[in-house]
């Protein structure tokens, strides 16, 4: 008997500044990357890009693949939206 792989949900924030640096959160909860998207100082950030991984499906083709969303967002409330979309059931 096959054991079933409960799929975990994934987030990876990246945050651009405008001096250069780059800051990365990876975490399993939304809570925590909505945290880091409310205390953001949009004055020094030139853009966020967002991953959420579903992990591994089957696809079509009876492939096993990885479900992900991905953006890039220059603003918070384009980022909130997208954010929202990604994990809504």
């Amino acid at each position: 008997m096959k054991k079933q792989i409960k799929p975990q949900t994934r987030f990876t924030l990246k945050i651009f500044f405008k001096n250069g640096k780059v800051q990365r959160i990876l975490t399993k909860k939304r809570q925590r990357i909505s945290y880091f998207i409310q205390i953001a100082k949009m004055l020094e950030i030139k853009k966020f890009y967002i991953c959420v991984s579903y992990g591994l499906i089957t696809d079509v083709f009876g492939k096993k693949v990885k479900a992900f969303n991905d953006g890039e967002y220059q603003t918070k409330q384009l980022l909130k939206e997208a954010l929202k979309c990604f994990v809504e059931k």
